[in-house]
């Protein structure tokens, strides 16, 4: 009797799952054999509206100015700031120190990995000599009335990688996390036009992996497969970029406000971005990793890469960096809006032009945003599977590289991943180098400045089922009766997951339903019907998008959930009662 009445349902599905479907340019950024991405719209009214918001911000310090400010190698009291610290013009009773801090070493803890110098203290300036990072401390009254931090890029001894080629480029490589290709227009228009001016070249196709930062950067960074990933576990045994950079004479530099993994770079601003999170003594309004002492951290964040370019390019040293701003983006789809102008400044920064010759900038996102009522749409769903990414090649390398660049340009069009981009690193890297690497994995990935076929696929790349953006699907009725039983079988699916503190969800709304287009995957994936659903609970309102195939087994229809079931709003405090990460995407604290 079911499965009589599911047949006239399923019969219509697979209908318009067949239909042929007129494809154009104007349809499609990506249109190839085996994948197919729309062209959507960045400014539809329909996804802009979710984009409108007011956004609110805090203030670092209160509001109140920098009690001391600094050069490239020096620090300074800073007269005309004493009144806002209830200090009196004529008084000179202030007193403060620097603390230059070093980091040990991760495997010790964040809390524990940061060991302090002996204090120095000065009145009205002090140089700081060859110290990187400094704490800064003022007393008046024997009161401490500040504490702030500072971050310098001075030239270390031993570093010989001159830039002596004209046919060898420094990489310059900066992230942020949890932005789409589109959200990048929308929240970046000045930045967009200068990388644009620049002759900046976007991957339309780019891919993101996972919805996981570490998934997405880690083949970025090694150029390991999921499996070998698997296979290494967290310990992260696979060779890093910087290890190729360093081995080829380049002096690193690695930053990374997220805390993802221990290197060893020349220059390392991870653990300094990352000292709101582990301070939390700062004196601010709003959240605490918006700011660095008496600084907004983003701001910290572009000094510090263009005083490393300085004393590279000062010194002729040829360098790779790797930056990735995790907080500037991460769980507001706004936040980025912030950052446009400074960003946009600082490719236009003198120390940044003066680089363009001989450098190779690449911007890149890891994902887009996982999170808000944007998600609700067909649009926000492929949003999240397709992240920013851009390189700039100086004239130089584009005639004496022709070929590699000619590639690119036909790659732009292609279906690519983090995996490319990682071998064309390694390519930058080792350019008229006397010293070749064995292993260049080239069983696995394809470098962007080789032609990447175009009967690509997400399965070629391992890219999950349940993650590509590249199949075509149809939106359906969302009161049909087979996709109310859908969504009854997803609570019951994640209510066998909570323990006992976490209450059990009902079913209150189905939002949306799709069916996927997988004709082409038959063979590969077996039968049955697939469909995206997204459903709302109670309590507490969690919304879930989830990927289910449906198939005849035994006479009876069976669910069954492809990958995982994404929690695609905040769950904030609801989750309080439970530390796992996972299970806290949908526990509702009873």
């Amino acid at each position: 009797m079911l499965k009589q009445f599911l047949i006239p349902i399923i019969s219509t599905i697979l209908y318009l799952n067949n239909r042929d479907v007129e494809h154009n340019e104007k349809n499609f950024i990506i249109e190839t054999e085996e994948c197919k991405i729309p062209d959507f719209n960045p400014f539809n009214p329909e996804i802009l509206k979710y984009f409108q918001d007011k956004l609110y911000l805090g203030q670092c310090n209160h509001g109140r100015p920098p009690l001391v400010g600094s050069t490239s190698s020096s620090i300074y009291f800073l007269e005309n700031s004493k009144r806002f610290y209830g200090i009196l013009p004529e008084d000179d009773s202030v007193i403060c120190r620097y603390t230059p801090f070093y980091r040990v070493s991760r495997k010790l803890g964040w809390n524990k990995n940061i060991k302090f110098g002996p204090s120095v203290y000065f009145i009205n300036s002090a140089n700081i000599g060859k110290h990187e990072f400094i704490l800064v401390e003022c007393f008046y009254k024997n009161e401490p009335i500040y504490r702030d931090y500072f971050e310098f890029v001075p030239l270390k001894k031993g570093l010989k990688s001159e830039m002596k080629r004209n046919d060898t480029f420094n990489v310059l490589v900066i992230g942020f996390d949890g932005l789409s290709r589109l959200n990048f227009y929308r929240q970046f228009p000045k930045t967009k036009k200068v990388l644009e001016s620049l002759k900046s070249r976007e991957l339309f196709g780019y891919h993101a992996k996972s919805r996981k930062t570490i998934l997405n950067l880690l083949p970025f960074l090694t150029g390991c497969s999921d499996e070998e990933l698997k296979k290494n576990g967290t310990d992260y045994n696979c060779v890093f970029l910087w290890d190729y950079f360093k081995k080829h004479k380049y002096v690193t530099a690695y930053g990374d406000d997220a805390g993802i993994m221990e290197n060893k770079d020349d220059y390392n601003l991870d653990y300094f971005m990352y000292l709101p999170e582990i301070v939390k003594d700062n004196d601010q309004n709003g959240d605490v990793t918006d700011c660095l002492g008496t600084r907004e951290a983003y701001k910290v964040f572009l000094e510090y890469i263009k005083s490393f370019v300085n004393t590279m390019s000062g010194n002729n040293l040829k360098f790779f960096g790797y930056f990735f701003k995790t907080i500037t983006s991460r769980g507001v789809i706004l936040k980025p809006k912030i950052f446009d102008e400074l960003l946009a400044s600082f490719f236009n920064d003198p120390s940044i032009k003066n680089v363009l010759n001989n450098t190779v900038i690449v911007v890149f996102s890891d994902h887009g945003a996982r999170l808000g009522p944007h998600r609700l749409t067909h649009q926000g769903s492929l949003e999240e599977k397709l992240p920013f990414i851009s390189f700039y090649f100086p004239d130089n390398y584009k005639n004496i590289y022709e070929y590699s660049y000619t590639n690119y340009l036909i790659n732009r069009y292609r279906l690519t991943t983090a995996l490319e981009i990682h071998k064309a690193l390694l390519f930058l890297a080792q350019l008229n180098s006397d010293t070749k690497f064995n292993d260049l994995r080239e069983n696995y990935g394809r470098s962007v400045f080789r032609k990447i076929p175009e009967t690509r696929s997400c399965e070629d790349v391992q890219i999950p089922l349940e993650y590509c953006a590249c199949h075509s699907s149809r939106e359906i009725p969302k009161q049909l009766p087979i996709i109310y039983d859908i969504a009854l079988f997803l609570v019951e699916y994640i209510n066998k997951m909570l323990p006992f503190n976490c209450k059990q969800l009902q079913l209150d709304k189905v939002l949306s339903a799709r069916s996927i287009n997988l004709r082409r995957f038959q063979k590969r994936i077996g039968s049955g019907i697939f469909f995206i659903v997204m459903i709302q609970t109670l309590p507490g309102n969690a919304q879930f998008e989830a990927f289910v195939n449906l198939a005849s087994q035994d006479n009876k229809i069976v669910y069954t959930v492809i990958g995982d079931i994404k929690r695609i709003n905040l769950y904030q405090t609801q989750s309080r009662c439970i530390d796992n990460d996972y299970i806290k995407n949908y526990c509702y604290c009873d």
